[in-house]
């Protein structure tokens, strides 16, 4: 309930933000890369990255000299590639998580085109797929997120971004996702563009 309270409130303040004076929105578009680690009956080296997409809006405000805050709100896909030490090398399972994705973070500005970011992130797992390939084929399986993965995730979120003209190249990154067990971890980077009007 605290996760959900939390997440309730990160999206609120998305319209509050929008009305606080003036306002740069962004419609952005991009990728993740994440990987899970943690795992008993994993190798280190059995971990691949794994690519996903991303799209969402930001809003940001000039709050004081050099200082903004910044809401993201996206839909993002997190996930990983693995094998397991208990049988051939030929079997892969891959893991897709997706996620609304509600970001807040403080902004500086570095120079006129380079700020760096630092905040917190709530985010909801809407849904957990996975595909496994061995010798017999592969085929992907609606995941039983309620027994191996929690219904949200939260943890802090780290990046830069470049400005050119009305453009913004973001690049975060979000260690996070603790399962029920607390066994494993996802960290997951993200690289979006957005295309920058005020209101």
């Amino acid at each position: 309930m605290k996760t959900l309270r939390t997440i309730t409130i990160l999206i609120f303040l998305l319209p509050l933000v929008s009305v606080w004076g003036q306002t740069i929105l962004a419609p952005k578009a991009g990728m993740t890369f994440s990987k899970m680690t943690g795992y008993d009956d994993v190798r280190p080296k059995d971990f691949y990255s794994k690519p996903g997409i991303l799209v969402g809006l930001m809003a940001k405000k000039r709050v004081i000299n050099r200082f903004d805050i910044q809401l993201d709100f996206s839909f993002l896909e997190k996930g990983t590639n693995k094998g397991f030490l208990q049988v051939p090398d030929s079997y892969v399972e891959k893991v897709k998580l997706y996620y609304l994705d509600v970001q807040l973070a403080f902004s500086y500005a570095l120079s006129d085109w380079l700020s760096a970011e630092a905040g917190y992130f709530v985010a909801y797992n809407m849904k957990t797929k996975y595909k496994v390939n061995s010798w017999s084929g592969s085929s992907w399986y609606d995941d039983d997120r309620n027994f191996r993965y929690k219904d949200f995730d939260q943890g802090p979120v780290f990046g830069l971004s470049g400005y050119y003209k009305k453009f913004q190249l973001g690049m975060r990154f979000l260690p996070s996702l603790k399962n029920k067990e607390g066994a494993y971890t996802n960290q997951t980077f993200a690289l979006s563009l957005g295309y920058l009007f005020e209101i």
